[in-house]
């Protein structure tokens, strides 16, 4: 995923973690150090949300706010980079 998210200009795609494990702020600042992204709290809210049903969890958001994908479990990285570029090249 690390190399995806790298692939992309840093204005077009932002990348936003959550700590599945400790809902408190300590934790997300350790996984966002670990990661090198921002990292939230209440991801247990999100993933009821969105209907996740493992971790990790993807989403991806085109540039109007709309949930364009949803990804449950690792899965196929190229499914996640191609539901990128298609929120990024979406009008």
């Amino acid at each position: 995923m690390k190399r995806i998210f790298d692939s992309y200009p840093k204005k077009r795609v932002a990348v936003v973690a959550g700590d599945a494990w400790n809902d408190d702020v300590s934790g997300a600042r350790a996984l966002s150090k670990k990661l090198g992204v921002p990292t939230v709290v209440g991801i247990r809210e999100i993933q009821r949300d969105f209907g996740a049903t493992a971790v990790p969890f993807f989403v991806v958001v085109d540039r109007s706010g709309r949930v364009v994908f949803t990804q449950s479990g690792f899965g196929d990285g190229q499914v996640i980079e191609d539901a990128i570029h298609r929120a990024l090249v979406a009008k």
